[in-house]
């Protein structure tokens, strides 16, 4: 029988060490890898960054909307702080429509007549909602009277009448006016209100002395009330149509006259 090998040979030894680390490497690989745990500080975020968070958030927000508010829109641009066309305050404006007039005068046969009414207003935009300026107006119409004797009357409300077949013709006053062009104007400072900005719906008013020229007596005051809508097809220019009433008061008349027109207005 052979002797058996003593514990401590170093055959032995290495052979044991070998199937050892063997076994526990085999161990190690099948045995699941376990995760170290999350720290508290990597796990969950510090009360620090929600505080930076949450005041960021709101930052990023605020900065949106002033962004935007800042921005310029396209109708916003070109106008300056008071909601005006920028640098265009001075304005020159030209009229021109029809009234229906209701006359009173010594000299004018009580009548009512149509005819075609003119002005020009010059002004400066003192806000975006209210101007100032001087306005002149003016209508006229061609009078005719049929003997020196006669009020004066508006040609087309003047009746036909029947010849004379056994008149002689009459020697020659001399000096007599028998027909002539009465031109009624009325000059003064306005006021033009704008409640939705400087142009769209307005109001109006102006006041002043009044003159019917080519008849005596026809000195006094006169003025107007309007209401219009204002277009504006380029920065330097605006359209408008309006309606109103003109009057004027005489110390031995008057005139009313309801009217429509169109305004052109040039900006500077």
């Amino acid at each position: 029988m052979p002797e058996a090998l003593p514990m401590h040979h170093p055959a032995l030894l290495a052979i044991s060490a070998s199937i050892v680390s063997l076994v526990l490497s085999a161990t190690v690989s099948a045995a699941p890898q376990e995760r170290p745990p999350a720290s508290a500080s990597s796990a969950a975020p510090s009360e620090t960054s929600k505080v930076a968070q949450s005041t960021a958030a709101p930052a990023t927000q605020s900065a949106t909307k002033e962004g935007v508010t800042a921005a310029p829109s396209a109708r916003d641009e070109g106008k300056d702080a008071q909601g005006g066309v920028q640098g265009y305050r001075v304005f020159v404006g030209i009229t021109g429509g029809i009234l229906r007039a209701s006359a009173e005068h010594p000299s004018i046969k009580k009548s009512s007549f149509t005819a075609p009414t003119l002005g020009l207003h010059v002004g400066y935009r003192v806000s975006s909602s209210i101007s100032l300026g001087f306005e002149i107006t003016s209508f006229e119409k061609y009078m005719r009277r049929s003997n020196e004797f006669a009020r004066f009357e508006p040609e087309d409300s003047l009746e036909a009448q029947a010849d004379c077949s056994n008149c002689t013709e009459a020697a020659p006053a001399g000096g007599k006016t028998m027909a002539l062009t009465a031109v009624f104007l009325t000059a003064g400072p306005r006021l033009e209100y704008t409640p939705f900005g400087e142009d769209g719906l307005y109001l109006g008013a102006f006041a002043g002395m009044a003159s019917v020229v080519g008849l005596p007596g026809s000195t006094g005051v006169g003025g107007a009330l309007r209401a219009g809508f204002r277009l504006r097809p380029a920065p330097v220019i605006s359209l408008a149509l309006e309606g109103g009433v003109q009057a004027q008061s005489f110390e031995v008349g008057n005139v009313f006259a309801p009217y429509a027109q169109l305004v052109l207005r040039p900006y500077f």
